[in-house]
């Protein structure tokens, strides 16, 4: 048209930010129908979804207080006022389940939190400086791998003692290195790719391109890591627990309640069975669920 003498009006220019349709909203939709396809993670969010509220309505549906005992009454048989019997000291047996897996949901979910909280970012940070922050990070990560988390555990509780607290920062302070190892790989394998790189070249900052590009694309494989992790974290504080190591009186635990009806197996065997089976019954669970969140995130797994 120039070369007839036609001139074509300008057109305005329109920076090029990225995609103007999200995708974000049929991502999940897919990641969804997923999921919920996977029959397995389905019945295992359904038992997760169960145990977490009789853990949040604990008191409204145990029948007793938590610590309410009767002296006279130990180690009674199932019976219409204790549908679970009770317990060496008179407790009612389904109160402190109750109880326990309030314990047991606290520390599940708590301890991959708190650890993804910190571990994420130094993994983050590692990847993305390099250099002697990169160096420094790989050889503390390889020092703690050295040592299993669970001897680590032991050896701060004989310490500094034990409680819930304690052992939710002891746990968390173990914790973080696989969520920061994860996250360094995400981050050292996303940063040279092509959108990252056209962002940059639009002139996005660091900070931009780590939690505006790289950190999404990264969250699925990280997200499934930290729900993997809630049932090591309650198979952790049950063992410690199993041990005397866990949490104090009057505080319930799983882990304790095994223990403590260790000695009347064969006598009263509910006693030991009972919270051995919600402990197997809530780890499995738990890895269904991050199993078919795995299934659903990755692009190339069949429904």
């Amino acid at each position: 048209m120039a070369g007839l003498g036609i001139q074509e009006p300008l057109r305005p220019v329109v920076p090029v930010t990225g995609p103007a349709i999200s995708v974000a909203p049929g991502i999940a939709r897919e990641a969804a129908r997923r999921f919920f396809a996977n029959r397995l993670s389905v019945v295992g969010l359904v038992v997760v979804v169960l145990i977490g509220l009789a853990a949040i309505f604990a008191d409204v549906l145990a029948p007793f207080p938590r610590d309410y005992a009767v002296f006279t009454e130990t180690l009674d048989p199932p019976s219409a006022a204790h549908p679970l019997g009770t317990d060496i000291i008179g407790r009612d047996f389904l109160t402190r389940l109750l109880h326990g897996a309030r314990t047991s949901m606290l520390v599940g979910l708590l301890v991959p939190l708190l650890s993804g909280f910190i571990g994420i970012p130094l993994g983050a940070l590692a990847a993305w400086r390099g250099g002697w922050i990169d160096f420094l990070f790989l050889r503390l990560v390889e020092i703690m791998t050295a040592i299993p988390s669970l001897i680590i555990a032991v050896i701060l509780v004989t310490i500094l003692g034990s409680g819930l607290d304690k052992l939710i920062f002891y746990f968390v302070l173990v914790g973080w290195i696989p969520e920061a190892r994860l996250a360094r790989a995400q981050f050292v394998a996303l940063r040279p790719r092509e959108f990252v790189l056209s962002a940059r070249a639009l002139g996005a900052s660091d900070w931009r391109l780590a939690t505006q590009h790289i950190l999404p694309n990264a969250a699925g494989p990280m997200i499934v890591s930290l729900v993997l992790a809630i049932p090591g974290a309650i198979f952790s504080e049950a063992g410690l627990s199993v041990l005397g190591l866990g949490v104090r009186d009057p505080i319930p635990s799983w882990g304790k309640m095994i223990a403590e009806g260790a000695a009347y197996v064969r006598s009263v065997p509910l006693l030991a069975l009972i919270p051995t089976a919600l402990i197997a019954t809530t780890m499995l669970a738990y890895t269904f669920v991050g199993d078919g969140l795995r299934d659903a995130i990755d692009p190339g797994s069949k429904p």
